[in-house]
């Protein structure tokens, strides 16, 4: 198996805040091995993985939250770049760090699919604000 990364932005963040977490390069190291297993392609040069998942999202937010697909359609931001940042650092800009250790912890048990559910809960709370 020959696994090509390229070195995103975000997978610097998350490392970091590996290393702050954990203190131990070790674990850390072992923790962004197994973030990016559960990540297929996230960080390839293409962004592969991402650009799925960003399809997938997209669709979900059609199926479930029409309101916010509708809002985001209207803007003049596409949601590709909204949630770029969101998928590529795992929300690290955006919420704040003990719900982001929170997310993590349920990313490396469940896998991806919690991605789209904090996204999704995520614009329906802004949707109300």
């Amino acid at each position: 198996c020959v696994c090509v990364l390229s070195v995103v932005q975000g997978m610097s963040s998350v490392a970091a805040m590996f290393l702050l977490v954990t203190r131990s390069d070790e674990h850390s190291f072992w923790l962004l091995a197994t973030t990016l297993g559960r990540l297929p392609d996230y960080y390839s040069p293409e962004l592969a993985g991402f650009k799925c998942d960003y399809r997938v999202l997209a669709n979900l937010l059609r199926e479930r939250v029409p309101a916010v697909d509708q809002a985001i359609a209207r803007s003049d931001i596409p949601l590709e770049m909204i949630s770029l940042k969101w998928f590529i650092n795992l929300f690290l800009d955006t919420l704040p760090v003990e719900t982001v250790l929170r997310v993590w912890d349920v990313l490396l048990y469940e896998g991806d699919k919690v991605i789209f559910r904090v996204a999704l809960t995520f614009q329906r709370i802004h949707m109300k604000c």
